[in-house]
């Protein structure tokens, strides 16, 4: 009798430590896929350093590859009780090919790109935000930018449903300085994008860059890319990080862009608060 009492008693606080495990298992489950959710809001109060790996293929004459790598600080600053500021800041590290040869590039610092979002709070499950874009003339050499520096509106909107996250990102800008009396450029910008999460904080979805060049040449002023990315939340050690692996092909593309398409990979830090 004492050792049926002794294995029960045993059995017992082995199920209890069972449920206490899965049920632990269970919350940092929760807490990846809620993570997950909100590192796809471009406008959300999380801090973020993503670095974002682009390797355009297939461009000019003789099929070169563009790499540019963006890291992409983001750092919201609360101002007031119902008021964000979200300040998202782009600088490209680039290795632009020289188009016209079969080998040879510039390597260096391209364009920084500065917008300022003003976000109220969520209405439900949807967030808007609004403010300025800044293109800087922080480009180390005439290969990676015009050198104008440029200005203009952005919009940012962000919906959740169930599964589904979606939304877009858009900017249009305006340049108020060009060196070397350069006939000022006119550019807008937009990525749209539509996730689908999965289990154990895998998504699947699209986040396509549509970019226009409203001086070019008819025919040469859009790129509109389509494709795919998937997507997981894990962790280094104790750091939380997104990464996603995706395609785009060109659709619509200028004589000298990507015909090749663009291969995407990115690694995204992430530091949700305590």
């Amino acid at each position: 009798m004492k050792n049926l009492i002794y294995y029960l008693g045993i059995s017992i606080l082995f199920l209890i430590s069972l449920q206490n495990i899965c049920a632990q298992e269970a919350s940092e489950a929760d807490q990846a896929n809620n993570l997950a959710k909100t590192a796809q809001n471009p406008i959300a109060s999380l801090i973020s350093l993503p670095f974002q790996f682009n390797w355009n293929m297939g461009m000019g004459e003789y099929d070169r590859t563009q790499t540019i790598i963006n890291i992409q600080p983001v750092l919201p600053v609360k101002i007031g009780e119902n008021w964000n500021m979200i300040n998202r800041i782009i600088m490209p590290v680039m290795k632009q090919p020289h188009f016209n040869f079969e080998s040879g590039s510039t390597t260096g610092l391209g364009a920084i790109n500065y917008t300022a979002f003003f976000t109220p709070a969520p209405i439900g499950k949807t967030a808007l935000g609004f403010g300025p874009s800044f293109l800087i003339p922080s480009n180390s050499s005439s290969d990676l930018g015009d050198g104008q520096f440029a200005v203009g509106p952005s919009f940012v909107l962000f919906s959740a449903a169930g599964h589904w996250t979606f939304g877009f990102v858009a900017a249009q800008n305006w340049a108020y300085y060009s060196p070397n009396a350069a006939e000022k450029h006119s550019t807008f910008f937009t990525q749209y994008f539509i996730n689908y999460n999965l289990k154990k904080a895998w998504s699947i979805g699209t986040a396509p860059t549509i970019t226009v060049n409203w001086k070019a040449e008819e025919g040469e002023k859009a790129v509109v890319p389509f494709g795919l990315n998937v997507a997981k939340v894990t962790h280094f050690g104790k750091q939380p990080i997104r990464l996603t692996m995706g395609y785009y092909h060109n659709s619509i593309v200028p004589e000298a862009g990507a015909k090749g398409g663009q291969l995407q990979f990115m690694a995204v830090l992430l530091f949700p608060k305590k």
